[in-house]
């Protein structure tokens, strides 16, 4: 027990977090927006050049394209990674518990999750951030999805701060 906590302690000093409070805030206004586009499921698109979004609403730095999905009420969440060899990484930096390898084909990796999540009827899909045309494609021919961008009303969410995001960005303003 005392090597497990100083294992989560020395990950925590790598990777911090924000509060489960926070976290719980962030995802209420992710439901909300969900909710208020009448969508199914949600993507957050990440890459190397476009990492924002999913950095707020998971906590994970990604190196490749990865990509969160989930529930409109957030009942089944995944992150899909692009490289294999990040999943050990993103387990730890992100508050996401089911991480998977996006395999070498993240369009088929997200129809699939996708399929998971599909009631009766068209599924109406709520994208944040951008996507690739291929797997754009893929998803809505594979899973006849409708697919809407709410990049940004997303990025409206994440202009205003918290209090606590404040106190990170005044923490960081004094590291330099």
């Amino acid at each position: 027990m005392i090597c497990e906590n100083a294992a989560k302690e020395e990950v925590n000093a790598l990777f911090p977090k924000f509060s489960n409070q926070e976290f719980a805030r962030r995802r209420k206004a992710l439901e909300e927006l969900v909710e208020r586009v009448s969508a199914h499921a949600v993507i957050i698109s990440g890459s190397l050049a476009s990492v924002a979004n999913l950095y707020y609403w998971t906590n994970y730095l990604t190196r490749s394209s990865s990509f969160f999905v989930a529930n409109k009420d957030e009942s089944l969440v995944t992150l899909l990674v692009g490289s294999y060899n990040h999943i050990p990484t993103a387990k730890a930096m992100s508050i996401v518990e089911n991480v998977k390898w996006a395999t070498r084909s993240p369009s088929e990796a997200l129809v699939r999750e996708l399929r998971g999540r599909r009631g009766k009827g068209k599924m109406k899909v709520a994208l944040i951030g951008s996507l690739p045309y291929e797997i754009f494609e893929a998803i809505r021919s594979s899973s006849g999805c409708e697919i809407v961008d709410i990049t940004r009303s997303a990025n409206e969410i994440r202009a205003i701060k918290s209090e606590e995001e404040i106190k990170w960005l005044k923490r960081g303003g004094r590291a330099h």
